[in-house]
């Protein structure tokens, strides 16, 4: 089963693997199209939505054309912003970010299995057929900024994941219970910003 793996799917989990005799008899295809809507900074309004529609194969040495891992078929991209001027040294800015995308593909875990084996088995049969629900996140951001002669100062307040939206990162096999557990990126997290620009 050489054909499970292809260097076309290597980054889905950020490593490259040490693999060796691999042949280079495979193919990858990438189709689509982005549409993008901007305004630039104008009396103090600005916003960029961008729209990306794809599909992402590959073919194996056996020539059967599969998923790509990054195959989630589309990406939308909404950010906008204000900025308030309060003097020529003093300006507050409030900024948001959306991003709604189709979900990651993943290749499913054999229950069945998995519990005879007492850890997890994958249903290879079924690489990227499907993908986990659609992902979503929402960014807030409030500053403050300071100008001077030499350089400005930023603060900030980043509000990451507003909503607290649940967007399924992985799947795994808990041997204990006999049930598939999902793991999810991060949810609400506030950060403060400081930045200075010379």
């Amino acid at each position: 089963m050489a054909f499970l793996f292809s260097m076309n799917l290597s980054l889905e989990d950020f490593v490259i693997p040490n693999v060796e005799n691999l042949e280079n008899t495979g193919t990858g295809t990438n189709k689509g199209v982005e549409i993008t809507f901007e305004r630039f900074l104008y009396n103090g309004y600005y916003f960029l939505v961008t729209g990306s529609f794809f599909d992402s194969k590959y073919k194996g040495y056996d020539k059967v054309e599969r998923n790509s891992a990054f195959n989630g078929n589309f990406i939308l991209n909404c950010l906008g912003g204000y900025e308030y001027k309060i003097s020529d040294k003093y300006m507050l800015t409030f900024d948001v970010r959306a991003t709604y995308a189709g979900g990651k593909r993943y290749v499913p875990i054999d229950l069945v299995k998995s519990i005879a084996q007492n850890e997890a088995v994958y249903d290879w049969d079924k690489m990227f057929d499907k993908r986990y629900d659609n992902y979503f996140r929402t960014d807030l951001r409030i500053g403050f900024k300071q100008n001077g002669k030499r350089f400005s100062q930023e603060y900030g307040l980043d509000l990451q994941n507003i909503t607290n939206y649940k967007s399924v990162f992985s799947e795994g096999f808990d041997a204990e219970k006999g049930e598939i557990y999902k793991s999810y990126q991060q949810g609400f997290m506030p950060m403060m910003l400081y930045r200075i620009q010379f």
